[in-house]
């Protein structure tokens, strides 16, 4: 068992110097109770590897750190035990018969104290080893940087001048710095406070504008709402428009069909001059009148730039309102009627004026009533009178009858002509006649294909030079 101690206390490098004897504690250590405690099992049962001595430990480079020759020096490097009383290191290893079955009596507590005094000192001694080798390695790497570059790559070598210059301008800098930032920094906060200013004006402009923008689109919304209802009202107006228009369309149709049928009908009675007188005693012949006036008018504005068709009933209506006026006035009592009433004028008025406004080459049917009317009516006196008094009368018959085609209205434009110059006190209308209408143009109508046309293109020449022959 001493023999194993001695084992123990194997000397090293380091600074732990061996004890004596096994039967003398390290300081501090309790004393020895009669109870043995347990070592733990790393005590008692230690591996083989730690005692194995690895290169790095065995062979140490040449360094500062080299080991100088002493009472315990070894040959070969650090781990080799010399010949002496450090021979044996097997008792690491080999646990002795103290520890795994101990004996009675103080050297039981002893042995396992100073068991654990050298596994400590081994211990150390490692981590020693391994700082040693760390910090050679170390060493190892930075000669070799210098060997290679002489200068480490993270360092720059400078001039001691250069160094100074760039000192130099340093304090400079710090001089200048804090003038050229004050300037400026004044600078920029009189413009931050500009620029605040600025922004609390924006943002209560943008306020009020928002404030506006409510109320326009409260207003906005309003007039959407009331613009819908009004569209709805307007198409609901249009719907009931629509329906009125088709309503009236066919009303229209039906007083134009009624009117022309009892139009017609009182027309073909109108031929008989007793009828005549009879329809002329009634209280209702100026309305009558009034009414053939106001729907002569009425229909000449209303088809003048597009002419209806004579098949329709509105045409059919004016044609038997103006056929009932030219019968009216085939009768010495109608003629002296009509002439004699205010509304009768107005008709006469009305006859001409459409002569003169209705489209060329249409509505002949139309105008032959119309001549034929003019021309009964100037058989009276006064009324041939009354139609001479109307300034360019002539001058409109000679211009209808050089423009118009039809044959029949140039043969009713014709007696008119005749009826109106074989007034012989009447001059004036001979020599409007005379300025207006050309001698060749009624040479031209002689030879006319219609014989009344003839004879009364021959009654106009034959009263023509009569009146020069006067003259």
């Amino acid at each position: 068992m001493a023999d194993s101690a001695d084992g123990l206390n194997e000397p090293s490098d380091g600074p732990n110097e061996p004890c004596d004897g096994p039967s003398e504690p390290a300081d501090g250590l309790n004393e020895p109770t009669d109870e043995p405690s347990e070592p733990a099992d790393g005590m008692n049962e230690p591996s083989d590897e730690p005692n194995e001595s690895t290169d790095g430990r065995s062979e140490p480079v040449d360094g500062p750190n080299e080991p100088t020759n002493g009472p315990n020096e070894p040959n070969d490097g650090l781990n080799q035990p010399s010949d002496g009383p450090n021979e044996p290191v097997d008792g690491l290893n080999e646990p002795s018969d103290g520890l795994s079955e101990p004996t009675d009596g103080p050297n039981k507590s002893i042995s396992w104290k100073v068991t654990y005094l050298c596994l400590l000192q081994k211990d150390r001694l490692e981590e020693v080893t391994r700082n040693y080798h760390s910090l050679l390695g170390e060493w190892h790497k930075l000669q070799e940087e210098l060997q290679a570059d002489q200068v480490p790559k993270d360092y720059v070598l400078v001039h001691k001048n250069d160094l100074a210059q760039l000192a130099t301008e340093t304090s400079q800098l710090k001089l200048n710095l804090p003038m050229v930032i004050n300037s400026s920094l004044s600078t920029a906060t009189t413009r931050v406070d500009s620029l605040q200013e600025e922004i609390d004006r924006l943002r209560q402009r943008n306020a009020v504008s928002e404030a506006d923008i409510g109320q326009w689109k409260t207003r906005l919304e309003a007039a959407v709402a009331e613009c819908q209802k009004e569209k709805e009202s307007n198409l609901q107006l249009r719907c009931e428009m629509q329906e009125l228009t088709e309503q009236l369309s066919q009303q229209s149709d039906y007083s134009c069909s009624l009117g022309s049928s009892c139009c017609t009908l009182l027309w073909r009675v109108s031929r008989s001059q007793d009828t005549v007188q009879t329809l002329l005693s009634g209280t209702k012949i100026d309305d009558f009148l009034n009414l053939v006036t106001s729907t002569v008018e009425s229909y000449l504005s209303a088809y003048k730039d597009d002419w209806p068709q004579d098949q329709s009933d509105e045409s059919g209506f004016i044609l038997a309102l103006v056929g009932i006026i030219t019968n009216v006035a085939a009768s010495a009592y109608g003629r002296d009627f009509l002439i004699s009433r205010d509304s009768g004028r107005n008709l006469v008025d009305t006859f001409t004026n459409f002569l003169a406004d209705a489209p060329l080459k249409k509505s002949a049917r139309l105008k032959n009533l119309l001549l034929m009317a003019l021309y009964n009516l100037s058989i009276n006196q006064r009324a041939l009178k009354y139609i001479c008094s109307k300034p360019g009368i002539m001058g409109l018959l000679v211009w209808h009858l050089q423009e118009e085609t039809d044959c029949d209205n140039r043969l009713n434009t014709l007696r008119v002509v005749h009826s109106l110059v074989s007034d012989e006190h009447n001059n004036v209308i001979l020599h409007e006649l005379a300025e207006a209408l050309p001698e060749h143009f009624l040479q031209q109508l002689t030879a006319d294909k219609n014989q009344d046309v003839q004879d009364l293109a021959l009654d106009l020449i034959m009263d023509l030079r009569q009146t020069q022959h006067e003259q």
